[in-house]
């Protein structure tokens, strides 16, 4: 999730936020490339394959680039860090860590952008971006992940 600002927390119904600080884990710079046909060229020449399903979202219309450059900080968060002990839905994700925490979905830029900063991977490391859905080449709504396999 990318940060705005910290916001304290609170009860939320039946979720209980706890109070945390989240530490910037990467900062990423957007706007640095047009298209996700740019990024493709770059990974590339970068040595990165990405997975057929990764190279469809780039190719997709739904995927845009920021138009001028931004920087963005990124958390590592999962849901047990927002209060949840049981499943939740993506949108119930998003509203308590914007209300209490003032963390957005990432554009969905973050995901290329990212792999290209993270060029040290670990293998069988594996981080999902929380942004829209892009739809997938089935029809069905796809997420950015980044893993550490040199596949």
């Amino acid at each position: 999730m990318a940060t705005n600002n910290d916001l304290s927390p609170q009860e939320t119904g039946e979720t209980v936020v706890p109070r945390r600080e989240f530490s910037v884990r990467f900062r990423v710079t957007l706007g640095k490339y047009r298209s996700g046909a740019e990024y493709l060229a770059i990974l590339s020449e970068q040595g990165i394959r990405l997975n057929i399903d990764a190279e469809y979202m780039l190719k997709s219309s739904s995927f845009v680039c920021a138009s001028k450059q931004k920087t963005i900080d990124l958390v590592v968060a999962s849901p047990q860090h927002f209060g949840f002990t049981k499943r939740a839905t993506f949108n119930e994700i998003c509203r308590v860590a914007w209300k209490h925490y003032h963390l957005s979905p990432c554009p969905p830029e973050t995901g290329p952008a990212l792999r290209l900063l993270y060029l040290n991977q670990p293998i069988g490391t594996y981080l999902d971006i929380a942004m829209r859905p892009i739809t997938g080449r089935y029809g069905d709504d796809q997420l950015y992940g980044e893993d550490g396999k040199d596949t």
